[in-house]
């Protein structure tokens, strides 16, 4: 059982646009699921977490028990229309800045 990284998409820095990050993935799998259908029964689109010596991050993969036949074909359509996605959205133009003040 392993995770395979779908890309990387968004933008943000850990640890303090982990919600912003977090929400990002959530419409690109919102968009996955509606772009390729739904993975196969032995396949999970998600968020997975990655430990580095700076702390854990997110990224975002397509999780299988083992390699099959459909789950490469899943994965291949998933890479592309995420490509297609995340080149389509301006990240930072619609991610939200906070001040201070409305942190409070």
């Amino acid at each position: 059982m392993a995770w395979d990284d779908l890309g990387s998409f968004g933008c943000g820095q850990m640890p303090d646009d982990e919600p912003w990050i977090l929400l990002c993935h959530d419409l690109a799998k919102k968009y996955l699921l509606h772009a390729c259908g739904n993975p196969p029964d032995e396949c999970e689109l998600g968020t997975f977490w990655l430990d580095h010596d700076l702390g854990s991050y997110p990224s975002f993969g397509l999780y299988r028990e083992y390699s099959t036949w459909d789950s490469d074909l899943y994965f291949s359509k998933c890479e592309n229309a995420l490509e297609k996605f995340n080149s389509a959205v301006d990240w930072r133009a619609i991610k939200p800045e906070f001040d201070d003040e409305e942190e409070a």
